[in-house]
């Protein structure tokens, strides 16, 4: 039986390989943070959500989606369609070249904007379905149940360090990168790395739609 501490410690480093790379949530919360936006919001919701996937999955949820051929082709249509409509909405900001100094950027009216984009981006991705909570699932097969929350705890330890430290990193990086040139290059990039992740989620359904 592994021991607890070797539990959580192989619960953190599984969590880190999964969400290190970079990827359209993490791209968020760092940008959140270089414009010092309810950036610990957002890596506060990221984490309590990383909470409640891993927690399902490992109560059972990644082996009820391994059989869900149904639900996987929806969180691929909806996911790539929300992040056609995010690219989308950064080259938007790219073409009107209008943006502003940390100073002028009103923050209070738009933390339900922050919210529920946060929201739209970690819950709408099907890569956390189909890849994370997979993955935790059949992991979580081979540990204990008396264990098990330890896996949870080093999981989900992991991604509050993660997405903390994004924001942090962002808020440190601020004045360098909230001059609008700065901004502006930042969205286009975003806009370019979300625009590949959604055609690879495309072109998934295609494949399982078509290509039988």
């Amino acid at each position: 039986m592994r021991k607890p501490v070797a539990t959580f410690i192989q619960g953190y480093l599984l969590m880190l390989g999964l969400i290190m790379p970079i990827g359209m949530q993490n791209a968020f919360v760092l940008n959140q943070g270089i414009m010092r936006r309810y950036q610990y919001w957002v890596a506060t919701i990221c984490t309590l959500a990383d909470l409640v996937l891993v927690s399902l999955s490992v109560c059972g949820l990644g082996q009820l989606l391994n059989q869900a051929i149904v639900l996987e082709r929806i969180l691929l249509a909806l996911g790539s369609a929300f992040l056609y409509y995010y690219a989308y909405s950064c080259l938007k900001r790219v073409w009107q070249n209008n943006y502003q100094t940390q100073s002028e950027s009103p923050k209070s009216r738009q933390f339900h904007q922050v919210l529920l984009t946060t929201l739209a981006i970690t819950l709408l991705n099907p890569h956390v379905y189909l890849d994370t909570v997979l993955i935790w699932g059949s992991y979580s097969v081979s540990v204990g149940v008396a264990n098990k929350p330890w896996l949870v705890a080093g999981g989900v330890t992991a991604s509050l360090c993660w997405f903390f430290l994004l924001a942090a990193m962002g808020s440190y990086l601020a004045k360098w990168l909230m001059r609008p040139k700065a901004q502006r290059t930042l969205d286009f990039t975003i806009a370019v790395v979300v625009t590949i992740l959604a055609s690879q989620l495309t072109h998934n359904l295609y494949l399982q739609l078509f290509a039988q």
